[in-house]
């Protein structure tokens, strides 16, 4: 397939999975880092508090930029697969914008001195956690194999 320059190479199905998961993995490592910055943090020695605040603004950084790849991938893709593709699509949209909301306020709560360090331990741990499961969520349902494949199922509505 050719590159125009005016439109992205349009890639298979199986390849838009590899990429969220390849992502994914990458998410993934910079969570165990910020969980260990977190868990630093959270003994409540202040000089943990810039690691912690650096940790998740790369994370931050790394997860925006999945977010749009995301978006220019896999949404395109999800509303093609099948009758339920433009529902799909909606509420990964709904999703992407509720964790940017949370994201945002995260990061703008670790520059607000007048929170605690221990406090935001405590909250850089419950997002990991909810964003683990979001991900894992999303693999099971929008990246299975059986809904992003290469091959076309072409259904005889004669039953032939």
């Amino acid at each position: 397939m050719t590159q125009n320059a005016d439109r992205p190479v349009e890639l298979r199905p199986s390849e838009v999975r590899r990429l969220v998961l390849e992502d994914h993995a990458r998410l993934r490592l910079r969570l165990r880092e910020l969980k260990a910055a977190a868990e630093w943090a959270g003994t409540g020695d202040p000089s943990r508090g810039a690691e912690l605040l650096r940790e998740a603004e790369q994370f931050a950084d790394l997860f925006f930029r999945h977010l749009e790849m995301e978006e220019a991938q896999l949404l395109p893709l999800l509303r093609t697969v099948d009758a339920w593709g433009e529902e799909r699509a909606r509420q990964v949209l709904d999703e992407h914008r509720e964790q940017r909301r949370l994201l945002l306020g995260f990061v703008q709560d670790l520059h607000d001195p007048q929170n605690g360090l221990a406090r935001l331990a405590r909250e850089t741990l419950a997002l990991i956690s909810d964003i683990e499961a979001d991900m894992l969520h999303e693999e099971e349902s929008v990246l299975s194999e059986d809904l992003l494949r290469d091959d076309v199922i072409s259904l005889d509505p004669m039953g032939g």
